[in-house]
């Protein structure tokens, strides 16, 4: 039997105390986010609630990345890629370059500047090498396709798409949402709702 995603926020929001918060589709159609947690002394939460805040997130983050491409940001992922490409090009030249003094080497060079060579030659690659392995390693952001996966997942939370595409689009923008609203003495009055989100980047 195939398995129907009720839940846009499945697998993203957290309580808490650890534990994912499930939804429960109540009598009169408004869907509830509760701890599974029965010990767990966090109040629960109204769908159209959290849809509300996912959708602040997406927002909010929208605007600090076009802030970021006008102070930018973006340009320097550019250069950063630029730069990279250059490292490696250098690398392919000195394999060529390493290719021709083994050839030198076969028609006859002196030994003492054969060795000489390769050391000069060793010696540059390990630098290349360690300067393309920084660069690799030091992420590059690119805030404009940010910008445009954060736009499609908020104008999909709005739409009448299925939870499923909901999920997945959310997915590409948030890797983790931890809740926290701890259950109110008074029935009548609820504590407010507070989150601490983890966005992919």
């Amino acid at each position: 039997s195939t398995y129907n995603l009720i839940n846009p926020f499945a697998g993203l929001i957290v309580c808490e105390c650890g534990i994912t918060m499930t939804f429960h589709k109540g009598p009169r159609g408004f869907g509830r986010l509760l701890c599974r947690n029965l010990a767990c002394n966090v109040a629960s939460c109204g769908y159209r609630d959290m849809k509300n805040i996912v959708a602040d997130i997406l927002r909010q983050s929208i605007s600090d990345f076009e802030l970021k491409i006008k102070s930018g940001e973006d340009d320097r992922s550019e250069e950063k890629t630029a730069f990279k490409k250059q490292l490696k090009k250098r690398l392919a030249a000195l394999d060529d370059k390493e290719t021709n003094i083994w050839e030198k080497y076969a028609e006859g060079m002196p030994k003492h500047i054969f060795d000489s060579l390769i050391s000069d030659l060793t010696e540059e690659r390990e630098r290349v090498e360690t300067t393309l392995l920084q660069a690799e390693e030091e992420k590059v952001v690119c805030y404009s396709d940010l910008v445009t996966t954060f736009h499609a997942a908020l104008e999909c939370l709005d739409s009448d798409e299925s939870a499923e595409k909901k999920n997945a689009l959310l997915k590409k923008c948030i890797r983790k949402i931890t809740y926290h609203r701890p259950k109110s003495e008074n029935k009548k009055e609820m504590n407010p709702i507070s989150v601490d989100v983890e966005l992919n980047l």
